[in-house]
């Protein structure tokens, strides 16, 4: 399956309703909402079969706003990145062109970490030295805030 960038994967496209993916990929494998004490809702549905979790939020009017694919049948930019040691992620983001990526110093474990790049809104999940995950964000104006939701 291949990943694009502030775009999603197939037909499926940031900004469409849970309606609309439901008929595009049938019902999920796992559908939950999650609601914390000052936060907006989220609501996650998980697509076992495409390898995918895809996530609606309150905030932006519950239209898909972010995804995460895992499994090593997703490319990005022609390239496999899941599964691959973290070297490897960086020769692999050279090569294809993402040269903002920058590790984000917050995490709690040693061995788990999140590679970002603003660019492209990325986001590539290590653990134990693996890439686990990779998650994809749309676009968004100059201002931070404003989602620029694919046509």
């Amino acid at each position: 399956m291949n990943i694009k960038p502030h775009f999603g994967f197939g037909r499926v496209k940031f900004g469409l309703s849970e309606k609309e993916v439901t008929k595009m990929l049938g019902k999920p494998s796992i559908r939950e909402s999650e609601l914390e004490l000052g936060e907006p809702e989220d609501i996650t549905m998980e697509y076992e079969a495409h390898g995918v979790d895809l996530t609606f939020s309150a905030d932006d009017d519950f239209k898909l706003g972010a995804m995460t694919f895992y499994g090593n049948s997703h490319e990005l930019f022609g390239m496999n990145f899941i599964g691959i040691g973290e070297t490897k992620l960086l020769k692999y983001a050279k090569q294809t062109g993402i040269h903002d990526l920058v590790l984000d110093e917050d995490s709690e474990e040693p061995l788990d970490k999140n590679y970002t790049s603003d660019a492209f809104g990325l986001l590539f999940w290590i653990q134990e030295g693996i890439v686990d995950s990779i998650s994809i964000l749309p676009e968004y104006a100059e201002n931070g805030n404003d989602i620029i939701w694919p046509a």
